[in-house]
């Protein structure tokens, strides 16, 4: 009897060390990236919700700030935000729309390439389209994940 009630104390003390701790290392420190369920909590004042269409809302101060495709990007824009680096994270949105824009760019292109109706010269030249629309995708790839890159050193370096 008396061990239990000894031990139901030590665990209460515990169990209120714990939570003063994560109160003062987690909840109050401007640094932390939190992930529940579809949401993504960031540095106090960011949060990152998945959508239905499988999108990413940004809100800041629960004031929606934009909607993007990935949680990387979104992640990286608030890293940008957070350093006051509003060029490099406008110019992140941009490109990844340019990014989904050539996505379905490629996705007409193939469609019109498979059809019966078109000549044979017409199907080279989508063709060839298609390799530039391909390269330039690949190019805004990379330049995507350059920037989020950049944005996570920016995170760590602080």
């Amino acid at each position: 009897m008396v061990s239990n009630k000894l031990r139901n104390s030590y665990v209460n003390k515990a169990v209120r060390k714990l939570t003063d701790i994560v109160k003062e290392n987690l909840l109050e420190n401007n640094n932390v990236i939190t992930r529940s369920g579809d949401s993504i909590s960031a540095f106090k004042h960011y949060r990152i919700v998945k959508t239905e269409n499988y999108s990413y809302n940004i809100y800041k101060d629960n004031c929606l700030i934009t909607t993007v495709s990935s949680s990387r990007v979104a992640l990286a824009w608030c890293i940008y935000d957070k350093h006051s680096k509003l060029t490099d994270a406008t110019q992140l949105i941009k490109h990844e729309n340019e990014l989904i824009r050539r996505q379905s760019e490629m996705m007409h292109y193939r469609c019109f390439i498979n059809s019966d109706k078109i000549t044979e010269t017409r199907r080279n030249i989508t063709i060839n389209r298609l390799d530039d629309v391909k390269d330039r995708y690949y190019v805004l790839q990379k330049y995507i994940d350059k920037h989020i890159n950049i944005a996570k050193y920016f995170h760590q370096k602080g």
